[in-house]
């Protein structure tokens, strides 16, 4: 039997679209940037497709130093990828 890989992608942002690569980098983690962010709202709790189905409709893409979030109705919004005041334990409660 032999395997391959068809697609591979990844989901750097929970419950937004993802991105299709080439090749990706595997860390101790797993693909790296897969699944390090989510979105909160203003009491720490985290949002996803769920609540918001509209979250499907941001676009996300990866540069050299940012994440960029992406909207037809709005501007990017742009999240620096190695910022020195980010931390990567926010201590937010999952599900």
């Amino acid at each position: 039997m032999t395997l391959s890989i068809s697609s591979l992608h990844i989901y750097p942002v929970k419950s937004l679209q993802g991105i299709t690569l080439q090749q990706a980098t595997l860390t101790t983690q797993g693909l790296a940037f897969d699944r390090q962010w989510m979105v909160v709202d203003a009491n720490g709790h985290f949002i996803t497709q769920r609540q918001l189905p509209k979250m499907a409709q941001i676009r996300v893409c990866l540069t050299v130093d940012a994440l960029v979030l992406e909207h037809a109705n709005l501007p990017p919004f742009t999240v620096a990828l190695y910022a020195s005041t980010l931390t990567r334990e926010s201590g937010l409660p999952l599900w």
